[in-house]
């Protein structure tokens, strides 16, 4: 049997506390936004995805990074989609620049 040191559990429950503050806090900021406007909410949720799927593609694990590389593609998409519903030439300018990134990274691979 291992044993804990003195302050674990209150050290656990504090961390429990930390993410349920920080999932509520999340959750309000997003309802906020969606009273301003449907579409700046649904773009902080996909870019929320996005940033989430960039993380998750710096794992060790091949499943960590094959599931980081799709969050990451649908969440740029989610925010390509939004942007061309709120707003077209936004939509455009977006998708150009996504293009103008693929484009430079192709020309700089071998750099």
């Amino acid at each position: 049997m291992t044993t804990q040191p003195p302050g674990a559990p209150r050290a656990l429950a504090r961390e429990t506390a930390g993410v349920l503050l920080l999932s509520l806090g999340a959750s309000g900021a997003v309802a906020a936004l969606g009273a301003i406007h449907w579409a700046v909410s649904l773009a902080a949720v996909t870019a929320v995805v996005f940033i989430a799927g960039l993380f998750l593609r710096r794992s060790s694990t091949a499943w960590q990074r094959k599931v980081g590389t799709v969050a990451a593609c649908l969440g740029f998409v989610g925010l390509i989609v939004t942007a061309f519903a709120a707003y077209p030439p936004l939509g455009w300018l977006t998708l150009s620049a996504a293009v103008c990134a693929a484009g430079a990274a192709l020309a700089t691979e071998g750099a």
